[in-house]
């Protein structure tokens, strides 16, 4: 079998390896090419890679990831080649830019693949492509690496085709990294990691547009439209997201929150319109529920209580909610 490694804290292995295979290289630029029918990953970054372009490609029937980048890191001796908590050294891959691609039919043999997969990677633009029809999320961000990454206006929809507590965009964090990307000296705070102007649907088994799981944190979310499902969910200590003028339509709530967070570093869900189905004549036995734009579960005797929300606007068939 190929080798396969667990690149960093979230829940996805990696195979290093692809159809096409970048290391150790500055500015390449790949281009109005196809792939189709590849049993892996069909291109990969791997370590110190600067200034990838991968532009008006189109990806199909690809068994594992469409793209995906993961870097080395360094730590204490006794720990294995290339893992550790300090990125200093800027042997990951950084700058890519993922611009116009369309990606369908993936994640064939490996389910826990996305169209664009990073780990131990930052400060990439991922720009005006279409990703669609796999089995896990569409973009996939398995650590808090850095930061700096931009991801704007792409259309992602039919994800999650085969699972669900997931999203669109998914990504884990878990565990610190030190690194200088944030303002040029070592920190183990990453700079924000920036999500704008996407459709994003979540159909299938989608639970959110945007899923920022377990610890996730230093995120700005906004201008985005999102069309059904929810619209992020933050939880388990993640902190420093900030989900703002969003527009939602037949969503549930715009943003779950565990309310796991430490003093002085919470998450913002404000100014955004969310469009609620209306249910004026529920099922027999079934109460009827008050519009909501988040959802708290914050009582540790009844984790299903949903606190009302205070500063985002809720519309049910002609009336906007003011919580």
């Amino acid at each position: 079998m190929d080798e396969w490694g667990i690149p960093s804290g979230g829940d996805w292995a990696l195979h290093r390896g692809g159809a096409l295979f970048v290391q150790a290289a500055e500015k390449i630029t790949i281009e109005h090419s196809q792939f189709t029918l590849l049993d892996g990953n069909a291109i990969f970054l791997s370590g110190y890679t600067r200034n990838v372009t991968i532009a008006n490609c189109s990806f199909s029937f690809i068994g594992d990831n469409a793209m995906a980048a993961w870097g080395y890191t360094h730590g204490d001796a006794k720990l294995p080649t290339g893992v550790g908590i300090n990125g200093t050294s800027g042997d990951q891959p950084r700058f890519s830019s993922i611009l116009s691609n369309i990606v369908r039919e993936i994640g064939m043999n490996e389910r826990q693949s996305s169209a664009w997969s990073e780990a131990k990677a930052c400060l990439s633009h991922v720009k005006n492509n279409i990703f669609f029809n796999m089995p896990r999320a569409a973009i996939n961000k398995n650590d808090g690496f850095g930061g700096g990454t931009v991801v704007e206006e792409n259309l992602l929809t039919n994800t999650c085709r085969e699972s669900g507590d997931h999203g669109n965009f998914n990504s884990w964090d878990r565990q610190p990294f030190l690194t200088e990307v944030r303002n040029g000296t070592p920190s183990l705070i990453p700079a924000y990691y920036e999500i704008r102007n996407n459709f994003m649907i979540s159909n299938y088994g989608a639970g959110f547009g945007v899923d920022n799981d377990d610890t996730s944190s230093y995120y700005l979310i906004h201008n985005n439209f999102f069309y059904l499902g929810g619209g992020v969910k933050c939880d388990y200590d993640g902190h420093d997201k900030r989900f703002y003028n969003n527009l939602m339509l037949g969503t549930t709530a715009g943003c779950w929150h565990t309310c796991a967070y430490k003093k002085g570093y919470p998450d913002y869900c404000y100014n955004n319109t969310i469009i609620q189905a209306t249910n004026p004549d529920p099922p027999p036995g079934q109460p009827k529920v008050s519009p909501f734009a988040i959802i708290w579960f914050c009582d540790a005797r009844n984790v299903s209580h949903v606190l009302p929300d205070y500063n985002n606007q809720v519309q049910m068939g002609e009336y906007i909610y003011d919580n």
